[in-house]
């Protein structure tokens, strides 16, 4: 299992995923160019989802040429500083010294990443000021484009407190992955270890895996592990072999009449 989990960590994100995002990035900045006030987009997914890895795969140093990159708490360890988060973005709003990538030209534009607007903000007593200056400075601040993540259930939180969704209207969801999509993303993996297994696969079984999982990678990845077992052959008590069974879901703790 130890050689399984380290082939699943070793796989890139989907492709849909990571398509999809890519395209409502570069469509918002060619937006922006022509109207400033057009100037964030907030991607939405699961609290399992690694949105923070997910943005940085989703565009390279050639397709966002031009512009500064900056990641205000890259060097922030927020957990210990929380006061500094509105410092260290004001800090970052007034100088252009810290840039994920770098060109030959002076850059023109800046784009300001916050990969996981929940931990940022909400682990701490004023963390909703924070969240406000937020919002006022993103209306304010044309000449920035500001690409957040946040899970869904903070931001319903946070909507809820602030008003979050009035300031930034421009938000997209993960979209969910169809079982086509899981079996391209997941094949490599099963081919490698469980070769025998590809043939007897069936899109049932990538169906049930799409719809217990709700389409997310983080989920589907947890529930494919746990659909493989271990057997042992007949014909030997030391060899064994790996297959797939249909996907389940873990059965919850019962609950008695106290709890």
């Amino acid at each position: 299992m130890t050689q399984l989990e380290t082939l699943m960590g070793q796989l890139s994100h989907p492709s849909p995923d990571l398509i999809s995002i890519e395209q409502e990035i570069f469509s918002r900045l060619k937006e922006w160019e022509t109207d400033r006030e057009a100037n964030h987009l907030v991607i939405l997914g699961l609290p399992v989802s690694d949105l923070k890895s997910l943005i940085a795969a989703s565009f390279s140093e050639k397709s966002v040429k031009g512009i500064e990159v900056i990641y205000p708490f890259s060097d922030l360890t927020w957990r210990e500083q929380p006061a500094k988060i509105i410092q260290q973005l004001k800090a970052t709003t007034e100088s252009s010294e810290p840039f994920l990538f770098q060109t030959s030209q002076q850059p023109q534009s800046k784009m300001i990443i916050i990969p996981s607007l929940e931990q940022c903000f909400l682990r701490r007593i004023g963390g909703w000021e924070a969240i406000i200056w937020l919002r006022e400075n993103i209306v304010n601040t044309s000449d920035y484009f500001w690409l957040i993540g946040c899970n869904h259930w903070a931001w319903v939180f946070l909507d809820y407190v602030c008003q979050l969704s009035a300031y930034l209207e421009a938000r997209i969801s993960l979209p969910p992955l169809s079982g086509d999509n899981l079996q391209q993303w997941l094949q490599p993996v099963t081919n490698s270890l469980i070769p025998e297994e590809e043939e007897k696969q069936s899109s049932f079984f990538w169906n049930t895996l799409a719809s217990m999982s709700g389409g997310n990678s983080d989920i589907a990845m947890q529930l494919w592990l746990r659909s493989i077992q271990v057997s042992i052959p007949q014909e030997t008590d030391e060899i064994t072999e790996l297959k797939l069974i249909p996907p389940s879901l873990p059965k919850l703790p019962a609950l008695s009449a106290d709890d």
